[in-house]
């Protein structure tokens, strides 16, 4: 069989074809996430509040050691917030507490806002959940 170099030119072609059309659609399957407004919204533990169609932010968990209101305590205690933001492109989890009351977790600064007092208990039985408020700002750039 003869060679043909037009032979050649349009094999070739058709593997650059596909090569190009490969590359194109891994392009655009890249997951995006819709824009977040700036908010204040207040959560119960296990509760989740969309910020946008593809974001949401969960309150998963307290913990909370503080000292009651009626007892005197050697130490005062601390309270964490264990949150997970999910966007189009994940999950992440983090936790906010007195000395880290910020994070700023893909492009969203997210902040305690308001949370009750230390309970008032007599007893040793856990607090109940108690709402907090947490304020979301989307990062400039």
């Amino acid at each position: 069989m003869p060679f043909s170099l037009a032979g050649c030119y349009h094999c070739l072609m058709n593997h650059l074809s596909f090569l190009a059309l490969l590359l194109l659609s891994g392009c655009a399957a890249a997951p995006t996430d819709d824009p977040v407004h700036a908010a204040s919204i207040t959560l119960l533990p296990e509760q989740s509040a969309p910020l946008s169609r593809s974001t949401t932010l969960r309150y998963d968990q307290v913990a909370d050691s503080r000292c009651p209101t009626d007892v005197q305590c050697i130490w005062a205690g601390m309270v964490s917030y264990t949150l997970t933001l999910s966007t189009a492109r994940g999950k992440q989890s983090f936790t906010l507490h007195q000395d880290a009351p910020a994070a700023t977790i893909k492009g969203l600064r997210i902040a305690i806002g308001t949370a009750l007092p230390p309970p008032h208990r007599a007893t040793s039985d856990p607090a109940a959940p108690h709402p907090v408020t947490f304020t979301i700002h989307p990062e400039t750039p």
